[in-house]
């Protein structure tokens, strides 16, 4: 894999410590506590924003204050909000259209939500943030969270002895975990490989919103996994600054079923069914140009990827994903922008 290679490739030569954990599949948080008490907690954005206030959900999980926590003005935890397996399962018994543990989590992530169904959740912590203090590993930073009683994802570290094996052996570090996944209890989607050094990993420096210092292995039984669905219509999502559209694929074609209003009266039977288990409904196209790049029309087929952090990414038939196509600067002249607008979605007639 080449991102695998670039990565090995800018390590130092001397580096001889590595740290490994589940990436886990839930909604990134920060949780910020003042003197023993928590503060607030809200959602992490993508690009900006201030997030969605989490602060209630995070006091029903955490409580309202940690003792161990007192004497630091200021501490800020990252970690992700996410559903234990055995509740996403009790979870679907109750609600069907669930289709994955990330969808319950925004289910549950919302204001409504009851106190019993937030105590579904967990808060798996993976980052800790003390103004002035650096730590010196990044298994250090997990047994001090670890200390402050919180829950962390599971690890391996890798130190001299074993460097050169993991360098040659992705898969053998992917089985490792993959063999205990099941007793894990979370829903995952890939392995974080990182240098254990945080100075060295800081260091390593940024590209784009990316630390040179980790990489994502989404291989073995985390590799994304292509399919193909047949385009049934298109809906147009209402974002901030943009129409966006959205293809409601299936597994045959002309199976949808629409009312008067163009409502899909049979979205259930919607859908093209992955290898975990889950029903793939919307494949969102972007933006308007990429409806002709892919040839995107009610009848066709639809190529997309499924899995891993990214979601569902619509593809060309060789698999190649759609950013990484050239033909795309043909059209750059095709942007079709909306003022400010709210978050409804409009059916292609």
């Amino acid at each position: 894999c080449r991102e695998i290679s670039n990565f090995y490739s800018r390590l130092p030569h001397d580096q001889t410590s590595y740290f490994a954990s589940y990436k886990i599949n839930g909604h990134g948080i920060r949780v910020v506590y003042q003197n023993g008490e928590l503060v607030s907690a809200t959602s992490r954005m993508r690009s900006g924003g201030n997030g969605k206030d989490l602060t209630r959900h995070m006091r029903v999980l955490l409580g309202d204050f940690n003792d161990l926590l007192s004497d630091y003005d200021m501490i800020e935890l990252r970690g992700e909000l996410c559903l234990p397996l055995k509740n996403f399962d009790r979870l679907k018994s109750i609600n069907d259209k669930l289709i994955s543990p990330i969808s319950a989590v925004a289910s549950l992530s919302r204001p409504s939500a009851t106190d019993e169904e937030i105590e579904l959740l967990d808060f798996l912590c993976y980052g800790l943030i003390i103004d002035g203090f650096t730590f010196d590993s990044k298994e250090d930073e997990y047994n001090t969270i670890s200390s402050f009683g919180y829950s962390t994802p599971e690890y391996i570290v890798f130190t001299e002895d074993s460097v050169f094996n993991l360098k040659n052996d992705i898969e053998g570090l992917v089985d490792e975990f993959s063999e205990h996944y099941e007793d894990f209890g979370y829903f995952c989607d890939g392995v974080v490989l990182e240098v254990n050094s945080r100075e060295l990993f800081f260091n390593m420096g940024i590209e784009g919103n990316h630390y040179c210092g980790n990489i994502a292995l989404k291989v073995g039984v985390w590799e994304q996994v292509q399919y193909c669905g047949y385009i049934q219509t298109i809906l147009w999502t209402k974002g901030k600054t943009k129409l966006s559209p959205v293809a409601i694929v299936a597994e045959e074609a002309d199976m949808i079923e629409l009312g008067e209003d163009n409502e899909i009266l049979n979205m259930e039977d919607m859908g093209v069914l992955t290898a975990q288990g889950n029903r793939v409904r919307r494949v969102p196209l972007y933006e308007p140009r990429n409806i002709l790049i892919l040839d995107a029309y009610v009848g066709n087929p639809l190529y997309f990827r499924y899995g891993g952090e990214a979601g569902v990414v619509p593809c060309f038939p060789d698999g190649r994903p759609l950013s990484e196509d050239s033909s795309k600067d043909l059209l750059d002249d095709v942007n079709v922008y909306y003022d400010d607008i709210g978050e409804d979605e409009y059916i292609i007639g």
